[in-house]
């Protein structure tokens, strides 16, 4: 019978506790699948982050950001240049070429451009039919050898599953309209991003009319152009949405909302809201959970035309040094109508000149937020009264939790009124909240005193 180390010498078998002898770096006993996953990782460095930072580096023709985003598509090919096995490693990863970032300002010339050009048939090439991710920026001083890049730009975007595009350059926007008439089979994520001058100079842009994957979408461009017939072209299957278009008008908020029935979460950025009647059938989002609404006014018409019966959590910001561009009774509406499931509310408006019925119909409402430095009114006793208990004994606001009243005419009694209400109901046990009502009122008040009083209602 062969001896063991007769058999592990004929079968090149090593003693189990053998040292391995090997020179490779710890990385090149990486099994190429996990190589690959932590190249692709290592552009993550170079891709924009949440949307208002993102947008905010592609004004900025200096900032770090857009400095990443121009060695975006780079990186791919510095990382294939490391040693062989990492150049075929790379070469089968088509997901580590979808990465695009082209910068058009006033920089570039022809030389530059057929670079870029040649860069990014490259990559569209190695990516095979991997989805693309794309950031695109365009100068306000964009040279004509960047601006003729942008058949190469219409191109791609087909090919996009996530696309970020910045155009400040006028002579641009009308290319910029037929890039985004195109149907976009894969796009998930849509960032568009313009500051230039309003008016007849910038076209009418309409929203991908196929884009049966898109899910994010930010949408910051004033002229928008809808179709008058087919209108379901433009229903898009979008989740989380920012609107931010200051020149938008009543209307033209109601085409937007019709449009977006599977919003979830909803930010829109717009000026005064006016219509002439309400709509005949209301724009209904049954999906909306989280709304925050930044506006200049809005009439009666318009918040009896707007209905989100799951929203949860939702921040109201008016704009407004006068009450006629949004009078008492359109806000008191919108609140009844279209929030009446609302659990958090942040509302930038005058406290005096909210119905304290509305308040207290909102059965659900944990957590307020009121008040509007720009006008302070004084405060009715019908406001102080929404948070007191009632002769019987019941509270109107019974889940409310956190109070917040941003107002300069705070009245010291109703704060130790209110603190005594609180602790003599704990103290019998009555329906109240597991967590003790928090209030913080903003307003000239005596420092000691307001501390008392928070004191007494913390306690």
């Amino acid at each position: 019978m062969a001896e063991p180390v007769q058999l592990q010498e004929q079968f090149g078998v090593l003693p189990r506790h053998a040292p391995v002898a090997t020179n490779a770096h710890p990385i090149q006993l990486v099994p190429p699948e996990i190589l690959g996953v932590i190249l692709e990782h290592s552009v993550d460095a170079y891709l924009p982050g949440r949307w208002s930072s993102a947008l905010w580096a592609m004004v900025h023709y200096d900032s770090d950001d857009r400095k990443a985003w121009q060695a975006l598509g780079r990186t791919p090919f510095t990382l294939a240049a490391v040693c062989k096995r990492w150049h075929s490693v790379a070469h089968g990863t088509p997901s580590l070429w979808r990465y695009i970032g082209a910068v058009l300002d006033d920089k570039m010339d022809g030389v530059a451009a057929e670079r870029l050009t040649a860069r990014i048939r490259l990559l569209m090439a190695r990516a095979g039919s991997v989805p693309l991710y794309i950031v695109i920026y365009c100068a306000r001083y964009a040279s004509a050898d960047a601006r003729g890049l942008w058949p190469l730009v219409k191109e791609l975007v087909p090919r996009t599953g996530t696309l970020y595009m910045s155009c400040m350059n006028e002579a641009s926007f009308a290319q910029l309209a037929h890039c985004l008439r195109q149907p976009v089979p894969h796009l998930a994520d849509f960032v568009l991003r313009t500051v230039q001058p309003g008016g007849d100079r910038q076209p009418a842009l309409a929203p991908f009319g196929s884009a049966p994957r898109l899910r994010r979408l930010h949408w910051a461009w004033d002229n928008i152009a809808w179709e008058t017939e087919n209108e379901g072209l433009h229903v898009l299957p979008v989740e989380e949405a920012e609107i931010s278009q200051w020149e938008l008008s009543a209307p033209g908020l109601l085409k937007w909302l019709a449009r977006l029935p599977a919003a979830r979460t909803l930010e829109a950025s717009a000026g005064t809201l006016a219509l002439a009647h309400p709509a005949p059938a209301p724009v209904t989002l049954v999906h909306l959970h989280t709304l925050t609404l930044k506006l200049t006014g809005m009439d009666l018409a318009t918040a009896q035309s707007l209905v989100f019966p799951h929203v949860r959590r939702a921040t109201v910001i008016c704009f407004l040094l006068n009450l006629s561009v949004a009078p008492p009774a359109a806000m008191n509406a919108f609140l009844s109508r279209a929030l009446r499931a609302v659990e958090e509310l942040t509302l930038v408006y005058p406290p005096s000149e909210v119905d304290t019925e509305v308040l207290t119909a909102l059965h659900a409402l944990r957590t307020l937020d009121i008040g509007n430095d720009m006008v302070n009114l004084p405060l009715s006793q019908s406001f102080y009264d929404a948070f007191l208990p009632q002769e019987d004994g019941t509270w109107p606001c019974p889940r409310l939790e956190a109070l917040t009243v941003q107002h300069d005419g705070i009245e010291m009694e109703w704060l130790l009124r209110l603190a005594r209400a609180r602790c003599a109901a704990r103290a019998e046990v009555a329906p109240l909240p597991a967590v003790p009502l928090k209030l913080l009122a903003h307003g000239m008040i005596d420092g000691p005193v307001m501390d008392h009083a928070i004191a007494a209602i913390l306690a």
